[in-house]
């Protein structure tokens, strides 16, 4: 009787390619995911524009362009523009270029640059600002209707102002940053942070009498930012004032030269429409500039000597720091013991 051999067992070679096969319907999926996604982005940006023309608000963007692929949506627009009204005012604003990255995965956080110069002016009374940089950097988390964080960051920043009075003011930093975020939501409160480095200004330097680059940094809350709302200038800070709003500054620098100026406080509007409040002043090489305006030094040294007592924060013997209190009260501006150095107009 004939043996038969057993023949070897064939294996299908089909699971070796089924992640292949994966690989490839992954990548044609996410594909055609980032097409659609890229798609909708351009059509929303041109919808928007469109909404935004309706209202009288003109946006252009001459050559935008769309890219990223894969994993982020990059909006790019060269000189892009606006005109139209901003806060009840026709204004006009121009930029040399900016270029937006979300990634797919993240898309309530948005990063990007601008290419300056930024050109603003004001039609009706001719007023222009031209700002320019070296680098300004923009970062933004959200939804549409709710800033969470926002930063901006800028080297180099260079800004000209021209006003319908034919005066002017020009100033200059190495570097200039300011950052929001959410703060006490119960308070609709949000939180800033801004400082300017190595600044330049001859506004600066007449009114403190000081000629050397000054470090300007605040740091504090806005209290009922959501009531920050309306139609003009006017009637956002109005509404605000009628929401209880406050400026709590946690810090308020200015060093220049010998002067190093600190204060802390809050401020709000009263209702003539006026600054009021307190801002505790500590600061050290201040004679100079009190002399310039006229006050004599050593009546803040007594004011300064008081306040210290009463705060339990005396100053330190021939140190020159001065503690005194700034205050903003019924339209009259005061330092220490001296009252109404200055008058406060209303803001609006």
């Amino acid at each position: 009787m004939a043996v038969t051999e057993a023949q070897p067992k064939r294996y299908s070679r089909v699971g070796l390619y089924v992640p292949i096969f994966a690989l490839i319907a992954l990548a044609i999926g996410w594909s055609i995911f980032w097409y659609v996604s890229a798609t909708i982005t351009g059509r929303e940006i041109g919808a928007w524009i469109k909404r935004e023309a309706d209202d009288g608000r003109i946006w252009t963007c001459p050559e935008r362009s769309v890219g990223g692929y894969p994993f982020r949506i990059e909006i790019s627009c060269k000189t892009p523009s606006f005109s139209g009204p901003a806060a009840g005012i026709p204004v006009t604003g121009a930029l040399a270029g900016i270029h937006l990255v979300a990634q797919l995965y993240n898309p309530k956080l948005i990063i990007g640059e601008a290419e300056g110069p930024f050109d603003f002016a004001l039609p009706q009374d001719g007023s222009r600002t031209l700002v320019n940089w070296k680098l300004l950097q923009i970062s933004v988390r959200g939804e549409p209707d709710t800033l969470q964080r926002g930063s901006l960051a800028a080297d180099q920043l260079d800004v000209k102002v021209t006003l319908p009075n034919g005066s002017n003011f020009n100033g200059r930093a190495d570097s200039f940053q300011i950052h929001v975020r959410q703060g006490n939501q119960d308070q609709h409160a949000y939180d800033f942070a801004w400082s300017a480095g190595n600044a330049v200004s001859s506004d600066l330097d007449n009114a403190t009498g000081i000629s050397a680059p000054a470090t300007l940094q605040a740091s504090g809350t806005v209290a009922q930012a959501n009531a920050i709302a309306g139609a003009t200038i006017p009637q956002m800070l109005d509404r605000w004032r009628e929401a209880g709003g406050t400026l709590a500054l946690a810090n308020a620098t200015l060093v220049q030269g010998r002067l190093n100026a600190q204060a802390t406080g809050t401020l709000r509007l009263d209702a003539a429409h006026r600054v009021d409040g307190r801002l505790d002043l500590t600061a050290s090489g201040l004679a100079p500039v009190l002399q310039r305006y006229g006050i004599a030094p050593q009546l803040l040294d007594i004011g300064g000597l008081i306040g210290g007592l009463l705060s339990g924060r005396p100053p330190t013997q021939g140190s020159g720091q001065i503690r005194v209190p700034l205050t903003f009260e019924r339209g009259q501006l005061g330092l220490g013991p001296v009252r109404g150095i200055a008058l406060l107009p209303p803001l609006y």
